[in-house]
């Protein structure tokens, strides 16, 4: 979007236009994927010994402060990275945590369709926030990239 690429991109002198860089795009892509692989790992450890449900909470809170850190974040791309790597580890922590307590408090001939609805409900909340992408595309500020994160509070 243009105004992500204002806030957080480099200035083009010979176009007049503001580009994020190939390595830039690739590190903000590619830092959501590298903390949720970390937080899958670290938080299933961590709810081994805290609790499913605990964990679940701190995972969550984890979540919310990379939203927070992302939709803060003004001119300076490496917050935006910080907080997308926070936000990666919060949402591999509930991939990994909530599947498992589902399973764990489940009736055993309820467990295999309560899994595939999670994944459904995974599937269709990324279609949602694609959605909310579409949908803020013609705003003109701050708002075309900071609600569809913002929306994101629902998510977890």
């Amino acid at each position: 979007m243009d105004n992500f690429k204002m806030n957080f991109g480099s200035y083009k002198h010979s176009t007049g236009e503001y580009y994020l860089s190939n390595v830039r795009m690739g590190l903000l892509v590619a830092m959501f994927s590298i903390g949720c692989a970390i937080g899958g790992l670290m938080f299933a450890r961590l709810a081994d010994t805290l609790g499913r449900r605990l964990a679940i909470v701190i995972v969550v809170l984890v979540y919310i402060v990379g939203a927070i850190i992302q939709i803060s974040s003004s001119h300076k791309w490496y917050q935006y990275f910080v907080g997308k790597i926070i936000y990666g580890l919060g949402a591999g922590g509930c991939s990994v945590l909530c599947p498992m307590l589902l399973s764990e408090i489940a009736p055993k001939d309820l467990r295999g369709g309560l899994i595939s609805l999670y994944q459904l409900n995974m599937t269709f909340g990324i279609f949602l926030g694609y959605c909310s992408v579409y949908g803020t595309r013609k705003y003109d500020n701050t708002a075309q990239w900071r609600i569809p994160i913002g929306l994101c509070f629902y998510g977890p």
